[in-house]
């Protein structure tokens, strides 16, 4: 099942209409923006987080969607960096270009 932040919008609906709460297992996993998670709490969704429990306080969970937008963040520069380096071509006298000519084949 593919989760992106449209098909989270749908299971929002379902949950307002049934009148519970929207239960993840942890936050970063129903998303990785903090006005999505924002929004959400604006408009007085139950949200109900099993990593951090029933009682959790709001800033804690803007601390934690804060936290995994910049984790997000992270990672994509990291595999952009990865990537780029992978691309650069490597001198003729390493044993491993021929390698990595292969790799971008």
């Amino acid at each position: 099942m593919l989760y992106t932040a449209g098909r989270s919008l749908q299971w929002v609906a379902v949950r307002r209409r049934q009148r519970c709460p929207l239960a993840v297992a942890k936050l970063d996993r129903l998303s990785r923006d903090v006005q999505f998670i924002s929004g959400l709490m604006a408009q007085r969704v139950p949200l109900l987080v099993a990593e951090l429990g029933p009682d959790v306080d709001p800033f804690i969970l803007h601390l934690f969607a804060a936290l995994a937008e910049k984790e997000r963040a992270m990672i994509a520069t990291g595999t952009n960096t990865t990537l780029a380096d992978l691309l650069t071509p490597l001198p003729a006298a390493n044993p491993f270009s021929a390698m990595r000519a292969s790799l971008r084949r």
